[in-house]
């Protein structure tokens, strides 16, 4: 595989090639093949331990969603497998959920417009602060797949401290990111988690 630079303008055009090629590897649970049911909601990558190896998921909603149930798709291609999972995103809890929940959750608030800060894209942001909480010996950062799709984290307590982290060290702008990401949690405890 060969990775070109582009310019900035090409990024769209280039992201939907690769989308375009990979989603033959995303598919609903319970199919065989893909079946493309939207736009995708967000893509993020996943590490394979310590090789230098990262593979690529993609939030979709699945075809069995609905507005009164809302139900992310999660797929991937990993190590020759085809992987797919289903969030019901209405029984996510973000002081008891994986990583994986977390990034259904986040796509799935970035299409509502649930989240107001700064970046358009919330599992980036959840994932650079749980980095910077790692840092700070608050994370055990998340390098396996199985561990990504399995380990629950209290996501509240995590971005809780390292917004304390960032007010001692006045990085302002962080720790109101953080207080943002913290309000679309309160958003999920107040209206959705059954």
């Amino acid at each position: 595989m060969s990775i070109t630079l582009v310019d900035k303008k090409d990024v769209h055009s280039v992201l939907q090639k690769i989308q375009s090629g990979l989603s033959k590897y995303f598919v609903t649970t319970g199919d065989d093949t893909f079946e493309k049911t939207s736009e995708y909601l967000g893509m993020t990558n996943i590490a394979n331990g310590k090789s230098n190896i990262s593979y690529v998921l993609y939030a979709q909603y699945s075809k069995y969603s609905t507005d009164d149930n809302p139900i992310i798709g999660i797929g991937m291609y990993y190590q020759g497998d085809t992987i797919s999972k289903r969030v019901y995103i209405k029984k996510v809890n973000p002081k008891h959920a994986t990583m994986l929940e977390m990034f259904a959750l986040c796509s799935f608030a970035d299409d509502k417009n649930l989240y107001e800060g700064e970046a358009a894209n919330s599992f980036q942001q959840l994932k650079g602060y749980t980095h910077n909480a790692a840092v700070h010996g608050i994370f055990q950062k998340i390098t396996q797949y199985k561990d990504f799709c399995s380990k629950k984290i209290d996501w509240d307590y995590v971005i809780n401290a390292v917004k304390d982290v960032y007010l001692e060290k006045e990085s302002f702008d962080q720790y109101q990111e953080c207080l943002k990401l913290m309000e679309l949690f309160d958003y999920f405890y107040e209206k959705c988690i059954i």
